[in-house]
């Protein structure tokens, strides 16, 4: 076997050798590198602020009525967060109200009185008249169920 003065005597061949390794090169690399990086980044920073710059110069000037209508948005306002939480608990104090006291508008009756009443009034149709002259704008034809020995009518 052959006499090592290396780290790894069981494989003689598969010393790490400190030549191998250009610490220089690496340190240089990285340098070029973020070089490279900040200027790609002042380069894309100066061409948006061109593009900036081209876009105001080249648009036409906003008339003074847009300028206006900018400041204020349209209505209806919508809910903001400020306004959420009163909103909220102004809504939730009138439901309360309505749950325990009653709501003036609604007139309230049993069911039953309510279901005599219904029926004693009956319930709304349309008028006969109206149901005729639907009929008339209708078409006759043979329907299918019947081979065509039956007329239905069908809307045109």
């Amino acid at each position: 076997m052959a006499d090592t003065d290396g780290h790894n005597k069981k494989y003689p061949r598969m010393d790490l050798e400190d030549k191998d390794i250009d610490v220089g090169a690496i340190i240089k690399f990285t340098i070029v590198l973020l070089i490279t990086t900040v200027i790609i980044y002042i380069a894309a920073v100066g061409l948006f602020k061109g593009f900036e710059w081209w876009e105001e110069y080249n648009s036409p000037p906003l008339t003074n009525l847009y300028k206006e209508k900018a400041k204020e948005p349209p209505k209806p306002l919508l809910q903001t967060n400020v306004t959420q939480y009163s909103d909220l608990k102004d809504f939730r104090a009138k439901e309360a109200k309505i749950l325990k006291d009653g709501d003036e508008a609604i007139k309230k009756i049993p069911v039953d009185q309510a279901i005599d009443k219904l029926l004693e009034k009956g319930l709304p149709t349309r008028p006969q008249a109206e149901a005729e002259n639907f009929l008339d704008k209708a078409e006759k034809m043979p329907s299918d169920q019947s081979g065509g020995s039956e007329f239905e009518r069908r809307l045109r």
